[in-house]
């Protein structure tokens, strides 16, 4: 079994570091993290079986960088992936992957392209694109590498993270204050 963590961020974070959880999801998986919910990880996944596609090591922590390498997590980089899928699909064949779990974190993709995103926010109070590392990928290259992997392996899961649907948000926000909508 491998894990696919298509992100742009590297979610092994510590509760010393950061005190958002779903920083701390792959850590939990790999053994580190958050101690509370790593210890109900009864098998924790091997360094080895998991690869990051999409994320951007620019915007990583020292913290993040120094987990990553002392690991060896594999990463396929953006730029890697906009025009084929090899280096992951070459990584499921060197580790003989046979059932995959997919993480899709959907801020791996680029918010001018896509809007449904925190970092699309159309009115935000807190510039997040300044801070944090924006997704790079776009809908048609996300489909590509998933179709590319499910060629090479069983896709078990798929968990579709950090979904934002702004535009619906503000819709419903608009229509409950019409006059015509509260009478």
């Amino acid at each position: 079994m491998g894990v696919l963590w298509i992100d742009s961020h590297a979610d092994v974070k510590t509760p010393r570091d950061f005190t958002h959880g779903h920083t701390m999801v792959l850590g939990n998986l790999l053994g580190g993290g958050d101690p509370e919910f790593a210890s109900k990880v009864k098998t924790p996944v091997a360094p080895s079986r998991v690869m990051y596609a999409g994320l951007i090591e620019e915007g990583l922590t020292e913290q993040e960088s120094s987990v990553i390498s002392d690991l060896g997590l594999q990463i396929a980089r953006p730029e890697e992936l906009y025009e084929n899928s090899d280096r992951i699909t070459r990584w499921i064949k060197e580790q003989n992957i046979c059932k995959l779990a997919v993480h899709l974190d959907l801020d791996v993709l680029n918010p001018d392209v896509f809007h449904s995103l925190l970092f699309a926010e159309p009115e935000p109070e807190f510039d997040w694109q300044a801070v944090y590392p924006v997704g790079k990928l776009n809908l048609a290259q996300t489909l590509r590498v998933i179709r590319d992997v499910s060629a090479e392996t069983e896709i078990v899961i798929i968990g579709i993270t950090e979904h934002l649907p702004w535009d619906a948000w503000n819709l419903k926000e608009f229509l409950k204050k019409l006059p015509i909508m509260n009478e």
